[in-house]
């Protein structure tokens, strides 16, 4: 048995995957298995693995029909059979290290969960580290609950809830009766960890280093429109509610992430390939009676002064300065997707 399964959920990566298996490959730690779930690509994405299986034993090849990120991960986590499990996108790249940065840390403090900072890489070949405001080190107890709950609204700690910056101990995410939520194929990430979190007795944050690559990428299933967003806005706040304690702290928490998230639906329908759709989705937003109960409880000095003026346009029913502002980033959308397709 290796100390370290890494999961690497894979759909039409053909073109990107050798960069990411590639760096796998080459960590100083050498102690691991690579569980690569090839979710019903189309292209050449398996064949590319096959050769990975064929030249390291330490790669398994999994196929399946096409069945999500959620799917495809819960795969990995039946089949691995490791102390620790890691998760790595077939579109990023990790350093040579960051598995021994991982591992060292959690042997190191008996941690649950540890978890690392991360590089945007940009398509312009620029990069940014992201900032977090906790210090490293091991966090105890309630002190995980404060960040679970804090981290639902990210900007406060900067810990973000990727799954890729995560290694967590196997046996406590299988004690924990948790998964990958799969009816939602956006923030199941986000889902999965906070509900972990708030399990958790030992969090150990290695926030000061930045292994991981993650590639800003124009075709990523993040940048696109996606038809039921809205809808899997209100799953995770549905799933938190039900799974998560029942304290004020808490539930404030949730609402002030719920409403970050109606601000991402919003910029998700502008998206949308014809207006009528656009504005089909609008409608449903603003016409939500959960929303509308949840912005009516706020008291706008809890509210992140980043989202006030919106939530107060909200607040006063002021419907359409809302869809103007939407809709002129439907039209900006249309005009950048016309010079991209000329370029």
């Amino acid at each position: 048995m290796s100390q370290v399964s890494i999961i690497v959920p894979i759909y039409n990566s053909e073109k990107i995957l050798s960069r990411c298996l590639n760096s796998i490959r080459e960590q100083t730690f050498d102690d691991f298995e690579v569980i690569m779930i090839n979710d019903g690509s189309t292209d050449n994405s398996g064949g590319v693995c096959e050769e990975y299986c064929k030249s390291d034993a330490r790669f398994k090849l999994i196929n399946q029909k096409n069945a999500g990120p959620s799917a495809a991960r819960n795969r990995g986590i039946d089949e691995a059979d490791s102390k620790y499990l890691s998760f790595i996108d077939a579109d990023d790249w990790v350093e040579p290290d960051f598995i021994e940065q991982l591992y060292n840390a959690a042997e190191q403090t008996d941690a649950d969960i540890t978890v690392c900072s991360y590089i945007v890489d940009y398509p312009d070949k620029s990069i940014k580290r992201a900032a977090t405001h906790l210090k490293p080190g091991l966090y105890v107890g309630q002190d995980c609950r404060e960040i679970a709950a804090n981290s639902m609204v990210s900007f406060v700690t900067g810990v973000v809830g990727y799954s890729v910056l995560r290694l967590v101990r196997r046996e406590f995410l299988q004690n924990s009766g948790y998964r990958f939520n799969t009816s939602i194929n956006r923030s199941e990430d986000s889902l999965l960890w906070t509900q972990l979190s708030f399990k958790a007795n030992r969090l150990c944050l290695i926030t000061d280093k930045h292994p991981y690559h993650y590639v800003m990428n124009e075709n990523s299933i993040t940048h696109k429109y996606m038809e039921d967003y809205w809808s899997m806005v209100k799953t995770i706040h549905n799933e938190l509610r039900k799974t998560l304690p029942d304290e004020e702290m808490v539930i404030k928490k949730i609402n002030h992430a719920f409403l970050l998230r109606t601000f991402t639906a919003m910029q998700v329908s502008s998206l949308a390939d014809n207006k009528k759709v656009f504005l089909r989705d609008f409608k449903k937003i603003v016409k939500d009676e959960l929303l509308d109960s949840i912005i009516r409880s706020l008291n706008m000095s809890d509210v992140p002064k980043h989202i006030r003026m919106h939530l107060g346009l909200f607040k006063l029913r002021l419907h359409f300065i809302l869809r103007l502002i939407y809709l002129r980033k439907f039209y900006s959308s249309k005009k950048t997707d016309v010079l991209q397709k000329e370029n």
